[in-house]
């Protein structure tokens, strides 16, 4: 069953990165080359919400805070479902920092501008943009998000990043186990963790985001960079115990997950915009929404694999 799911990871829908490089184009280790991405290509990829993303691009900049907005993951490689976040990130204009007006106005347009996008996209999202500014990639530290997070992506400007990576193998392995292990005990505990208020689509989404982090995270404490994506096709290869069948069935429901209501995504983004989430009363509000085909997967396809599968791991592997 895991052949069929890797196979799905190079449908046709995606593309890759190197096709899009001219010919005498030489890609520089950690510099990332985003697609630039036209009204044209996005009407045929389905990302519906691009003029609304160019208005808020030409909005920040012209008040002078970004120079440019990044998309990631499963937009950024056109394998988007109903189930996917909206991952994001900003290149901040430095000016920013040595600038109180230039502060607040970045503020500002995050809370009530590129917040509001994110849930218009994905009603369900449970986390905000990444920040990237010069003197942050001039330094980087990949324990922030590995570069390899930007393997396949798009921007508006189409301009290329080139990351000076903080070299120190031992801190990002080190970083990278704790990482595992706390996930993993969280997804032991999911009651605790992320089912307080029962298991809506909001928090089974969380729950199945979390499982489908693990595969990365696994890989990167011992040393190897993977994105999401890639880790997940090596875990599922390798066959890695009973975690390797929960991960087949999280996949299989990221694929049929159904549309989330429209009164969602009308009345989050009125309550929102300090921050994904924000506070108690919007994660009430998103966990009201349930259907019981998703809960009945989670609890009885779901959660027994996870139970088993992280144990497994963290008997054999930390």
């Amino acid at each position: 069953m895991y052949i069929d799911f890797i196979k799905q990871l190079h449908n046709s829908e995606a593309w890759s990165q190197d096709s899009l490089l001219p010919d005498f184009a030489q890609k520089k280790e950690n510099t990332i080359y985003p697609f630039l991405m036209t009204k044209e290509d996005a009407s045929q990829k389905n990302i519906w919400w691009f003029d609304d993303l160019v208005k808020l691009f030409e909005l920040g900049k012209d008040l002078g805070v970004i120079k440019d907005l990044i998309v990631h993951g499963s937009f950024g490689d056109f394998t988007q479902t109903n189930f996917s976040d909206l991952e994001i990130s900003v290149f901040v204009n430095e000016s920013v920092f040595s600038s109180l007006g230039k502060k607040m106005l970045l503020s500002r347009w995050v809370r009530h501008q590129l917040n509001k996008l994110i849930l218009k996209v994905d009603p369900l999202q449970h986390h905000g943009a990444f920040f990237l500014w010069e003197m942050l990639i001039s330094n980087y530290d990949e324990r922030i998000l590995p570069v390899c997070a930007y393997e396949t992506c798009w921007s508006v400007t189409g301009n290329s990043l080139e990351f000076q990576i903080i070299k120190n193998e031992k801190i990002m392995t080190e970083e990278s186990r704790r990482r595992l292990t706390l996930t993993l005990s969280n997804l032991a505990s999911p009651g605790k963790h992320f089912f307080r208020y029962g298991i809506s689509n909001y928090s089974a989404k969380r729950y199945l985001s979390n499982i489908m982090l693990i595969p990365a995270f696994f890989y990167q404490s011992q040393g190897l960079k993977l994105n999401k994506k890639k880790a997940i096709e090596k875990f599922l290869k390798e066959e890695i115990g009973d975690f390797s069948s929960a991960l087949i069935v999280a996949a299989q429901l990221r694929d049929c997950w159904p549309e989330t209501s429209n009164i969602l995504r009308s009345l989050r983004p009125l309550l929102v915009s300090e921050s994904i989430p924000q506070g108690r009363a919007d994660i009430l509000l998103s966990s009201m929404f349930r259907q019981g085909s998703v809960r009945e997967k989670v609890k009885n396809d779901v959660m027994p694999y996870v139970f088993a599968g992280a144990n497994e791991l963290m008997s054999k592997f930390l």
